[in-house]
């Protein structure tokens, strides 16, 4: 797979993270965080999306 369009699948996923958290009133704040958050972090297949929400009510998730 060459780079740009590993690029662009990571964009497609943070949009689809965003749009999932707006759609969420509850969702007050999310935050990527380790490798995926850090701009020069080398990643490889099992770079994974670690996600924290902040949210108003933990019983709906």
């Amino acid at each position: 797979m060459n780079v740009i369009r590993k690029a662009e699948q990571d964009d497609d996923v943070i949009r689809n993270l965003v749009a999932w958290a707006d759609r969420h009133a509850e969702v007050r704040a999310m935050l990527l965080t380790s490798t995926r958050a850090v701009p020069d972090a080398t990643l490889d297949a099992w770079s994974d999306y670690d996600v924290i929400l902040v949210v108003a009510d933990i019983h709906p998730f």
